[in-house]
């Protein structure tokens, strides 16, 4: 396979760790990555998570 240089020094490979949940407003279920929700800030709750339901378009949170 040939690649660019550009390609070389930008390619990142990303490796997700799927994990399926249930919204608690709509009931709906979804995958998510934990791992990467625990990047995103959250205010003031260290202990929790903050995951986005694709169906209703609400925010919630689960301790991790």
């Amino acid at each position: 396979m040939i690649q660019s240089k550009y390609f070389a020094k930008t390619h990142e490979e990303v490796i997700y760790n799927l994990e399926e949940h249930q919204c608690p407003y709509c009931g709906h279920w979804f995958m998510v990555d934990t791992d990467f929700c625990q990047n995103s800030p959250t205010d003031d709750y260290d202990d929790y998570v903050k995951i986005f339901c694709p169906y209703c378009g609400k925010f919630h949170r689960m301790a991790v």
